[in-house]
């Protein structure tokens, strides 16, 4: 399991290197046990490197809650395509529409 953090500080408190702001103290503390019950990679990407991590930083942005993925089928409809693109090694492709007179 891989989890995908928004930032290095999300990585240093799970990691116990730093502690974790009051606000997210409940989700790190999940995302703690998760890790000691299974085998679990930390891993901090740059948003910009990698299209899940960017989708899921910007979906982040749309909501309140926290989430915790533990399954394929518990991801976002839009993470689904990207993950599978990601995990058979298929390039991305953007598509825009060019605007009249340009």
């Amino acid at each position: 399991m891989v989890v995908v953090l928004k930032g290095t500080m999300e990585e240093s408190c799970i990691e116990g290197a730093w502690p974790s702001p009051w606000r997210t103290e409940d989700i790190v503390n999940k995302i703690k046990l998760l890790v000691k019950s299974n085998q679990v990679t930390t891993n901090h990407f740059f948003r910009e490197a990698n299209k899940v991590t960017d989708k899921l930083a910007s979906l982040s942005h749309t909501t309140d809650n926290s989430g915790i993925y533990s399954n394929f089928n518990a991801l976002p409809r839009q993470m689904k395509g990207l993950l599978n693109t990601d995990r058979w090694k298929l390039p991305y492709f953007q598509v825009s529409r060019r605007k009249h007179g340009a």
